[in-house]
């Protein structure tokens, strides 16, 4: 990045899952405050783009094809529009297991939409800090046909040990989507034990 506020066409291209087409159709969407032409030791010139233009003009919502899943897939999922974002620490919780149980919880959670393929669900897999047991995080995208909070927790709770004043064993809450793409930064960092992104 040259500074803090501007990025290139080769740092918007790391940062969103998006084709070079793709970016250059959509440079004519933004306004001339927003970018800028300067010239680099090479000569060449270099479009930058300010950071708060970024999101509006290349964030998108769509599903990934086949392909892109194996190399886009972090980058998508940082970036979606997520609806809720939160967590389930089963009690001696696996990795087995814990897929077995996002990937219920996904099929139980369409049955409370009317439009099928107005789902996605990414988890990720992380090792507990203080025993040798696993725990996920996830974010759900409903937009298209809404689930209530509420649905959601008591499906969770079906699945998963409940909280109790002790212990919370599933967090869930709505999900800020200007504010906090670190939480799906954070969902999709390094040091996890496998991921998926399931779409309905």
């Amino acid at each position: 990045m040259l500074n803090q506020q501007w990025y290139n066409k080769q740092e918007i291209l790391n940062i969103y899952p998006i084709s070079i087409s793709t970016y250059k159709r959509r440079l004519k969407n933004i306004p001339p405050t927003k970018t800028k032409i300067v010239n680099t030791e090479r000569g060449a010139p270099l479009r930058l783009i300010h950071e708060s233009i970024l999101d509006e003009i290349f964030r998108e919502r769509r599903k990934l094809s086949k392909k892109e899943k194996e190399t886009k897939i972090i980058r998508y999922v940082n970036n979606h529009y997520w609806n809720y974002k939160g967590n389930i620490v089963p009690v001696n919780g696996t990795i087995k297991n814990i897929k077995e149980i996002m990937n219920f919880f996904f099929d139980l959670i369409q049955k409370h939409q009317k439009n099928k393929g107005h789902l996605t669900l990414f988890y990720s897999i992380e090792k507990n800090p203080n025993d040798k047991y696993y725990h996920a995080h996830y974010l759900i995208d409903c937009r298209g046909d809404m689930i209530l909070k509420k649905k959601i927790l008591d499906t969770l709770e079906l699945l998963c040990d409940n909280n109790t004043p002790y212990e919370t064993r599933i967090y869930l809450r709505k999900y800020d989507l200007f504010y906090e793409k670190r939480g799906a930064i954070y969902a999709t960092k390094q040091e996890n034990y496998g991921y998926e992104l399931l779409e309905g």
